[in-house]
């Protein structure tokens, strides 16, 4: 059973902030990369706020479809342990 959007949240940030501190970004640069508030991408990373056009806008800054960035956050939840999106 997949988990629900909500609990998703949390280890969606944490993928999120995993990928971006790889790339070597600020919470500002991923922000001004994504158009969205580096206030966004702190609420994002704790888990605390997420929508699904900041995702979207997210997951582009990144290179990656919001369907990536969801697939490792319910790989998260599971046994796997490659944290690479691409």
């Amino acid at each position: 059973m997949t988990p629900g959007w909500d609990a998703l949240g949390p280890q969606i940030g944490q993928v999120i902030l995993e990928e971006r501190t790889r790339r070597d970004l600020t919470q500002e640069d991923l922000g001004g990369m994504a158009g969205v508030a580096r206030e966004t991408i702190v609420a994002v990373e704790k888990g605390t706020e997420l929508r699904l056009s900041t995702l979207g806008k997210i997951a582009a800054a990144l290179g990656v479809t919001p369907s990536i960035l969801i697939a490792q956050a319910e790989r998260k939840t599971g046994d796997a342990h490659d944290d690479r999106l691409i």
